[in-house]
């Protein structure tokens, strides 16, 4: 079996500038996330994180050290607000302040710690996933929270949430995905999809509205 941290590892050396540790599919325990987020700083590779549900788990996951956390299913104004909260600091969210591992355990000192306090939400990622019809209704309301970095579409859990699991060139898929990253662009939103081929590619590229 090859070692988590020796996956992260073989990616650095591929030339991979970041890498997303996925413990929404997968079984990962804290611990092993931990390693894996460990592993690609010292390969020089950018940690990010999608969880599940659970809040503790994204406190835990940047108090570690990931420089992002990507949240599935965010189908309302509510739960990306909770998200943000877990994610970032007061004035913007309620993480708690304390000595975990992003900041040395606190072993540099007050003064530094202080520092990552006023800087730290300037330097991690609240990445939230639109990926059912519901998401995309709600979406202008979920824009309006404060601390949202990105937005993913998911078009794969949209199209089923739609009955048409997969039919990515269906009309009404096309509108709600051009819709939504119209809206991206006038918020200066950074977006991202996941595209499946060159040719799926190419198409988004010509639209000219992913940042």
């Amino acid at each position: 079996m090859f070692p988590p941290r020796a996956v992260i590892e073989t990616l650095a050396a591929s030339g991979m500038d970041y890498t997303l540790i996925d413990t929404e599919h997968f079984m990962t325990n804290p611990e092993t996330i931990e390693q894996m987020i460990t592993a690609a700083e010292a390969a020089g590779v950018t940690p990010f994180v999608r969880v599940q549900e659970n809040v503790d788990l994204i406190d835990r996951c940047v108090s570690a050290g990931a420089r992002g956390v990507m949240v599935p299913m965010v189908n309302n104004k509510e739960q990306a607000q909770e998200a943000v909260n877990a994610i970032k600091y007061a004035p913007i969210g309620k993480r708690g302040v304390c000595n975990p591992r992003a900041v040395t355990y606190g072993a540099n000192g007050l003064e530094n710690m202080l520092n990552f306090y006023k800087t730290e939400n300037d330097n991690v990622m609240c990445i939230l996933q639109m990926e059912t019809e519901e998401s995309y209704k709600n979406l202008p309301e979920i824009l309006e929270v404060e601390g949202i970095d990105s937005i993913f579409v998911g078009r794969f859990d949209l199209t089923h949430s739609m009955g048409i699991t997969g039919q990515f060139d269906d009309p009404r898929v096309v509108e709600i995905v051009e819709n939504t990253l119209k809206m991206g662009k006038e918020k200066d939103y950074l977006w991202v999809l996941l595209l499946f081929d060159g040719e799926d590619t190419n198409k988004f590229l010509k639209w000219d509205m992913i940042g």
